[in-house]
Order: C-alpha cells, then sequence, then structure tokens
C-alpha cells in the first residue's frame, strides 16, 4: 500500500475512534487507535527521504495515535524507531523529545 492508502484507512480508524469515544465506548475506540497509529506507521515508511516535512509530521500523528490507544509502551517504542531513523526534521525531533520526557 502507499503513502496514501496507509494514511487514509488511518484517518478512518481515527475518524470512528472519535466518534466511539463520544457514545462512551472506550475499550473499542482504544482498539481503533491502535489501527490507526499501525496504519500511520506503514504510511512513514512509504515516504521517500527528500520527503522531510511528510516523515515528520506523519511521526508525530503515529505517536499521537499511539498514545490515544492507551498504548504508552507503543508509543514510546516508536519515538525511538522515528528517533534513530535519522529522518526527521527539526521541529519532529524536538516534539518527539518533549513526549518522551512527558511520557
Amino acid at each position: 500500500m502507499s503513502w496514501m492508502e496507509n494514511h487514509e484507512l488511518s484517518q478512518q480508524c481515527e475518524t470512528q475512534a472519535e466518534d466511539l469515544c463520544i457514545h462512551g465506548d472506550y475499550a473499542r475506540a482504544s482498539e481503533l487507535y491502535l489501527l490507526a497509529a499501525k496504519a500511520e506507521e506503514k504510511a512513514f515508511r512509504c515516504l521517500a527521504d527528500s520527503q522531510v516535512r511528510a516523515i515528520g509530521i506523519t511521526a508525530m500523528s503515529a505517536i499521537s495515535l499511539y498514545s490515544k490507544s492507551c498504548e504508552p509502551e507503543q508509543a514510546e517504542r516508536a519515538c525511538r524507531e522515528f528517533l534513530d531513523t535519522k529522518l526527521l526534521p527539526p521541529f519532529a525531533v524536538e516534539q518527539i523529545e518533549d513526549f518522551i520526557k512527558c511520557s
């Protein structure tokens, strides 16, 4: 699947999760946030090294979704893996480092 296909899947899962939260179904919402995060991580891997801004935004999106899924270990793992790629723009590095400090 392409970046666009993975990203669209992520957005669909996130939208459904937000609707479930409104209706109080937090367990199912958490599952959908996790699916969204995994799709966003797959989208990240589809980007070319030259797509620096998209790399940063996609990484931050995946981390946010892992956090919303109540999976702090997954969020922290993703943070470290994204930082290890050395592909992130400065704004994303700063935000991810802040996230790690606060978690």
